[in-house]
């Protein structure tokens, strides 16, 4: 602004310059012509004249200085201005990738949506959990990447984030891309303009191994507290259960197999019996914490089982198919508990085919560490470890009580027929040497890929050298 200016008072200086040199050529001319008073008259003028001209010319050059000294600072001023608008948009740029690197990496799916449902954009982290790109997601609605179930539930939070500005859940469950999983659902309206309609800002976290591991803290508490408790009832009540069982055993010797009397004992010592197993399983229950540690192979605990149950599986018309290694490395598992491990898991199996069945029984050594987030334990660190899957075409777990086959005393077994402490006991054993114990139900069995049955998954650490 300062040069334009400068520019136009110049001009104008210059123009009036012009204008009077011009007039002072006329009026000289006038004075070459006229003679007598007149003369010294006009001699006067045309002096006076020189020295405004000579005025004119000094103020012109001030001016000019001026000017080229403005025109100098402007540019000073300017290039001052340029680089700091320079550095500036450097700064934003830097901002902008910063930015742009945290919105890519949240180890969450960040996303945009506008008032329809449709994707605006998604992180990197989203785009890589759902397999997709920006391309293909483009005017797409995000119930296309959700569960039957799911999608409703989240049209109706959208819903009422749209008309709340803002809403939050905690472990949501969602199926996304067919893949089940409990979330943390965040929900914001932003509003980018008076005339624009709003977007919305959606970020979901999957916590998924947040609850699986919550779920085993609360089974491990359940065990501790069960431990406590059961360490000195089963002590108290094993006493006098076995003067009961002595005596009953003295009666039943005196008194005729044919009699009523004999018939009612013998009730009465079967039922003893039985709180005499229970009794033992809470025993072994509050001494998991003092098993043995031992390098022992797997298969030889594993082949002492089969071969003390291969006659049952007989009778009850199991098929017994096998599919074991000569050998495997050492594990640190006592082959005692190992033994009380199998003996639970295949017993659970031939109960669960009462009108017979397959019992599969496979064990490999596995060089790559399960996936974190098993719902009972993982192999931290492991890069080796020994599997043992025990599996069945019987009746299956119903889905409600996967979530208790671990807890103390829970059996779907008729009474008197399960303590509900196997799997407990077995659960204990297992984690006590590291290892994980997984199951799954039903899985895939028979030619026509008919979904029933249960495998129960072992994993125990190899012992280091």
């Amino acid at each position: 602004m300062s040069r334009k200016l400068a520019f136009v008072f110049v001009g104008i200086m210059i123009a009036v310059m012009l204008v009077t040199f011009f007039l002072v050529q006329e009026l000289r001319h006038t004075i070459a012509s006229s003679a007598g008073p007149a003369l010294d008259v006009a001699v006067a003028i045309d002096s006076l004249i020189r020295k405004v001209v000579g005025l004119q010319t000094t103020v012109l050059f001030i001016i000019v200085l001026g000017a080229c000294h403005l025109i100098a600072t402007d540019r000073r001023r300017t290039k001052a201005i340029s680089a700091q608008i320079s550095n500036q948009t450097k700064k934003l740029l830097e901002s902008k990738e910063k930015c742009q690197t945290l919105f890519d990496n949240t180890d969450a799916l960040v996303f945009v949506l506008n008032t329809e449902g449709q994707y605006v954009t998604m992180n990197q982290y989203g785009l890589n959990y759902l397999n997709t790109s920006i391309k293909e997601i483009q005017h797409k609605y995000v119930e296309e990447h959700l569960g039957e179930k799911s999608a409703p539930r989240f049209r109706d939070d959208f819903r009422q984030a749209l008309e709340c500005g803002e809403l939050t859940k905690s472990m949501e469950y969602l199926v996304i891309k067919g893949k089940e999983c409990y979330v943390d659902l965040y929900m914001k309206v932003l509003k980018t303009g008076e005339n624009e309609d709003p977007s919305i800002l959606v970020i979901i976290r999957d916590v998924t191994q947040k609850k699986l591991f919550e779920e085993k803290l609360l089974q491990a508490e359940k065990l501790v507290s069960l431990g406590v408790l059961s360490g000195g009832v089963a002590h108290e009540i094993n006493n006098p259960l076995g003067i009961i069982m002595g005596f009953c055993e003295l009666l039943l010797e005196k008194t005729p197999k044919a009699s009523e009397q004999h018939r009612v004992l013998s009730i009465i010592y079967k039922q003893s019996q039985q709180c005499k197993k229970i009794i033992e399983g809470l025993l072994n229950f509050t001494r998991l914490s003092g098993v043995e540690n031992g390098h022992s192979n797997v298969l030889v605990p594993l082949h002492t089982v089969i071969g003390m149950l291969r006659g049952f599986l007989s009778k009850k018309g199991i098929e017994l198919v096998l599919d074991l290694p000569e050998t495997l490395p050492q594990t640190k598992a006592n082959a005692t508990a190992m033994q009380q491990v199998f003996l639970n898991v295949i017993s659970n199996a031939m109960d669960a085919m009462p009108s017979g069945g397959t019992l599969r029984i496979s064990a490999a050594l596995r060089t790559k560490a399960p996936r974190q987030g098993d719902a009972h334990g993982t192999l931290p660190g492991t890069r080796q470890y020994i599997e043992i899957n025990i599996a069945d075409n019987g009746v299956g777990i119903p889905a409600e009580n996967m979530n208790k086959i671990f807890d103390p005393f829970f059996t779907t077994k008729p009474v008197g027929k399960g303590t509900g402490l196997g799997l407990s006991v077995t659960y204990g054993l297992v984690t006590e040497y590291n290892g994980t114990i997984t199951c799954q139900s039903p899985i895939m069995n028979g030619d026509q890929g008919e979904s029933r049955g249960t495998c129960m998954t072992i994993r125990l650490p190899v012992a280091e050298e």
